[in-house]
């Protein structure tokens, strides 16, 4: 996945309808995920619900929080790995735009300083340049 800006994510507050053990054939842990139905509200204020899958136990009535996408639906939060890139191309594309700025910064001030340069030049070879060119000329 490229380096990409914010990707319309939010952490949104949910409150649990119901929570129920989530029934398998294998039981491998003590504690088994739960199946959290949940309401919350989107961002053009309509209230929204779905089901999500949780590792440690909720009960009805408490709130938890989930991630949704621009228009309000459940989303997958990042995960370690986009994280640690997201990290990664911030780390490297900050120095980058301050080299750049610092670039252009410095181009601007030479530009300004070679045109005082040279306007001095030219005034001063108006002063100069006749007597320079009698004395020269045959």
């Amino acid at each position: 996945m490229p380096c990409r800006p914010g990707d319309g994510l939010a952490r949104v507050p949910a409150l649990v309808l119901s929570a129920k053990p989530l029934v398998t054939a294998l039981e491998t842990a003590d504690r088994p995920p739960t199946v959290l139905v949940l309401q919350w509200v989107k961002p053009d204020g309509a209230s929204q619900t779905g089901e999500v899958t949780r590792a440690r136990n909720a009960v009805a009535g408490s709130t938890v929080t989930v991630w949704t996408d621009e228009q309000g639906r459940l989303a997958q939060p990042l995960s370690r790995a986009e994280v640690a890139e997201r990290a990664i191309c911030a780390a490297v594309a900050a120095p980058m735009a301050l080299a750049l700025l610092l670039a252009a910064v410095g181009a601007v001030v030479s530009f300004i300083l070679d045109r005082r340069r040279l306007a001095r030049w030219a005034a001063e070879w108006e002063v100069v340049g006749p007597r320079w060119s009698r004395s020269a000329g045959p």
